[in-house]
């Protein structure tokens, strides 16, 4: 038991930052990973506006429906 108390009271706690860092990780892999039909250049393009608007990165994330993901794509890197 003891042990246990010493393990869990070792182990750092997951900060907002932490989560906020795995979740832009998510969208950089979803990014390479989904057939959204976007040029390599318009993934970075999609990847360097994630870096300064993580609540969109998080967004992307969420987005399942493949025709309002690629418009609201579509939205984000018009706005670059």
């Amino acid at each position: 038991m003891t042990d246990a108390i010493l393990t869990s009271a070792s182990k750092p706690l997951e900060t907002s930052d932490d989560r906020a860092a795995g979740r832009r990780q998510m969208a950089v892999r979803l990014v390479q990973e989904r057939d959204d039909g976007l040029t390599v250049e318009d993934k970075a393009k999609l990847l360097m506006f994630f870096s300064s608007h993580p609540q969109d990165a998080d967004m992307y994330i969420e987005l399942n429906d493949e025709t309002l993901r690629k418009l609201m794509i579509d939205q984000w890197i018009a706005r670059l």
